[in-house]
């Protein structure tokens, strides 16, 4: 993949709308990375939160399948997510 160096758009250089149309595929890439990135950091959270309840649902209703189920899961994807996060931050 050859690298290409920023040049000034042919149309209108002062105008966003030129940058748009000649930078569109890295418009779009960058957008779609930064959509899903802004969805994902906040999945860490969102979990935490779900197995604190999962974990506060056994010890209200008791030890059963299902809510070993769900903390188990909530745990798994909790700890998955922080993974993700600290293998790409290095």
């Amino acid at each position: 993949m050859e690298l290409e160096l920023f040049q000034l758009p042919k149309d209108d250089p002062f105008k966003l709308t030129s940058y748009l149309k000649k930078y569109r595929k890295q418009f779009v890439i960058q957008a779609v990375a930064g959509i899903l990135y802004n969805t994902i950091i906040v999945a860490g959270p969102i979990l935490l939160g779900r197995a604190l309840d999962a974990a506060a649902t056994l010890k209200k209703k008791g030890v059963n399948q299902e809510n070993i189920r769900s903390l188990a899961v909530n745990c798994f994807l909790f700890v998955g997510v922080t993974i993700f996060f600290n293998m790409h931050d290095t």
